[in-house]
């Protein structure tokens, strides 16, 4: 039960260490891109008017369906349908030409269709906790994507050609089965927020290491055995979360991560940590509880870190 607590107080504490303003978290049924000033909720009102809506808000109205005349709204910007009962995303909703914002989370939606291609002007799109278990390769067509948030759903792999998203800022793909990632997310080079929580990946991906702009990487309950030598690569890191895996080791290259602010590594099988752990001087947070650290090797992590805050237990 003290180990369950631990967790769950260490899922917090590294949740609130990073905040990006382009994507900072919104109250449930808001817009993160954008500051509405006129949102519309009821249908039927907005569509008297539909070519000035440009915010449409159905969030929680206990919808089977995307509502028929949708395709209307030619000028709507952001739309939210999640938390409804939606199983099919109807054809009209891909005939939205000025959509930047597409939430249908918590619905039981079962397939991503291919026409999401024709929403070429999508930036965000938020698609958790439904039921899909691939995204169609077309989703890698849309060239101003910023944000795709696909957790919690039954993803065994993502797209081979998800490389192709150019523009991609934030990928968060917690909660699935993924074991791996494409080859192609090597060339994600935009990419600075990378949760691959609580999937099933053994073996670093490599392609990670090629992510130059990944400030912010959390792994978190994978059964990972191993970091890249190459993880200093990742020269601009400022947050790393390994907690709870089965890591016997760091390699010694994670002392160059000279932008690290924050490392998460409880819950492993750590015995010592690489002997330059000194050279992370911007390191200020280190949460290590529940490895197998020996009295000695707890003192000489700390006097490697003197103004970090470290946590054994």
């Amino acid at each position: 039960m003290k180990n369950h607590i631990q967790k769950a107080l260490l899922s917090v504490v590294y949740i609130l260490l990073v905040f990006n303003p382009l994507f900072s978290q919104t109250e449930e049924g808001e817009f993160s891109l954008y500051d509405p000033k006129n949102v519309y909720s009821n249908f039927e009102l907005a569509l008297k008017d539909s070519l000035k809506v440009v915010h449409l808000n159905q969030r929680n109205q206990y919808l089977s369906q995307i509502p028929e005349g949708i395709s209307k709204f030619k000028n709507l910007q952001a739309y939210s349908v999640m938390k409804n009962e939606i199983k099919v995303l109807s054809d009209e909703l891909f005939e939205l030409p000025e959509l930047k914002e597409l939430l249908i989370r918590d619905n039981q939606i079962k397939v991503i269709p291919a026409k999401i291609k024709q929403l070429k002007k999508l930036e965000v799109l938020e698609a958790q906790k439904n039921l899909y278990d691939s995204l169609p390769e077309e989703i890698a067509e849309l060239p101003k994507l910023k944000k795709l948030n696909v957790e919690k759903c039954k993803l065994v792999k993502l797209p081979a050609s998800i490389g192709k998203l150019k523009s991609l800022q934030v990928l968060t793909a917690n909660y699935n089965s993924l074991d791996a990632l494409p080859a192609s997310a090597k060339k994600l080079k935009n990419l600075k927020h990378l949760e691959l929580n609580y999937n099933k990946i053994i073996r670093f991906p490599e392609s990670i290491t090629a992510m130059k702009k990944l400030d912010a990487l959390y792994l978190e309950g994978n059964g990972l055995e191993n970091l890249s030598d190459d993880i200093d690569d990742l020269k601009n890191l400022n947050v790393l979360v390994l907690t709870s895996n089965n890591l016997k080791q760091l390699p010694e290259s994670i002392t160059q991560l000279k932008k690290l602010e924050s490392l998460m590594i409880s819950f492993n099988q750590l015995t010592v940590l690489p002997k330059n752990l000194h050279k992370l001087k911007n390191l200020k947070t280190l949460i290590a509880i529940g490895n197998n650290f020996s009295p000695e090797e707890k003192e000489r992590i700390k006097k490697a870190l003197p103004a970090c805050d470290i946590r054994f237990e």
